[in-house]
């Protein structure tokens, strides 16, 4: 597992809690999900390795949004934009 996204994971898991943004890992991974909806989508993933679309099928009929980014800031900002849709 790339050491950079580990620390990017838990950069950003840090930012959902300091803004109270409930949130789940993946499965057990360093991926996020976000359990916020917005007007188009129930949930939001935080990617930082790619998830199988087959994952997402399974899920049906839940839509998920999928965000990822190589910095905290791409990634906050992806997150607020979400929450702003």
């Amino acid at each position: 597992m790339n050491r950079g996204m580990n620390k990017l994971s838990k950069q950003t898991e840090e930012y959902l809690n300091n803004q109270g943004i409930p949130y789940i890992k993946l499965d057990g991974t360093i991926n996020l999900i976000l359990l916020k909806n917005n007007s188009t989508y129930h949930y939001c993933a935080v990617e930082f390795f790619e998830v199988d679309d087959e994952w997402y099928k399974k899920k049906k009929p839940f839509k998920f949004k999928r965000i990822w980014g190589n910095t905290i800031d791409t990634i906050t900002n992806r997150i607020n934009q979400y929450l702003g849709e």
